[in-house]
């Protein structure tokens, strides 16, 4: 699967591309709009898992989303929940906010499989949007 999306800190924005198949993961952070797999030289962190991990640039970027993103995701929400058929395909809309925290999540499921989501709080935000459901590992 591949995934793009945006990693807001309160400094600065971030591109995010998530390469995860089977045997093979890799994580990408872009700065200025660089495009994924050309723009070498934008890559400020990368982080690729194949028969061992090797990383390039900048670690305390990952260190940073990795700690707002689980402090995010693990806060407790009130969620809401709207569901619709379009054109064939079964949608699920999820939002939750956490008021006392000032969390807020969206998600989208597309027959049961995540293609959007979203999770903002404390001046940070991430969001994702699925580009590729089967991208291979051509990586």
């Amino acid at each position: 699967m591949l995934r793009a999306g945006t990693f807001a800190t309160p400094k600065e924005t971030f591109y995010i591309y998530e390469v995860d198949e089977a045997g093979c993961y890799r994580l990408d952070f872009v700065k200025d709009g660089g495009n994924f797999m050309y723009d070498v030289d934008k890559i400020i962190y990368s982080i690729f898992k194949k028969k061992g991990t090797f990383t390039y640039g900048d670690k305390s970027i990952y260190e940073t989303y990795q700690m707002i993103s689980t402090t995010l995701e693990q806060a407790k929400y009130e969620e809401s929940v709207e569901t619709r058929w379009n054109n064939g395909k079964f949608y699920k809309f999820v939002s939750g906010e956490n008021k006392k925290l000032g969390f807020t999540k969206e998600s989208t499921l597309e027959n049961g499989v995540l293609t959007e989501n979203s999770i903002a709080g404390n001046g940070y935000a991430i969001a994702w949007s699925t580009v590729a459901p089967v991208y291979g590992v051509g990586i």
